[in-house]
Formats: C-alpha cells, structure tokens, sequence
C-alpha cells in the first residue's frame, strides 16, 4: 500500500510543480521543474555532475545570498546581520 500511496503522491507534486512552472515562465520568469524523484544523471557520472540542478547557484541568482569561499552560500549582510564573521 505504501509504494503506491508514494507514487500517487510523486505524480501529485510534481503535476503542482509543472502548473507552478509554466506559471512562472508565462508571467516572464525563468522557472526550472526539475525531477521530484531522484534527480540524478546517472549516466553523466563520473565525467560530469549527477544533479540536474545546483540549488545554490539558483538560490544566489533569486538574489536569497552570496557566494562565499569554497562555494559556501553566504546570505546578505542586513542592517540586523552584520556579514558573517562580524559582530
């Protein structure tokens, strides 16, 4: 029963994203639906990367942080956060 409870649930999220997506490129944004599952290219391996998306590359271009050392996504200093590794 659970596998497919699971699977109906999969397809429901991922059809929600879909609609959400496309809402998204239609408004003028650009929108990425990746797989809900196990979004891994495995067949890239081990030449290239295995996920479809890099999340903190997307999250730094929506402007949500920035690129820190080592690739370590930093968020933006506000009046309240002083930059990390300042007080």
């Amino acid at each position: 029963m659970a596998n497919p409870e699971f699977h109906q649930t999969d397809e429901q999220a991922n059809h929600a994203a879909r609609s959400v997506t496309q809402a998204l490129q239609d408004a003028g944004y650009r929108a990425l639906n990746p797989s809900v599952g196990f979004p891994q290219e495995m067949d890239r391996f081990p030449k290239e990367r295995i996920w479809v998306v890099a999340h903190k590359t997307v999250a730094v271009a929506a402007g949500l942080g920035v690129m820190g050392l080592h690739h370590a996504q930093l968020p933006r200093p506000t009046p309240r956060a002083p930059p990390c590794g300042r007080a």
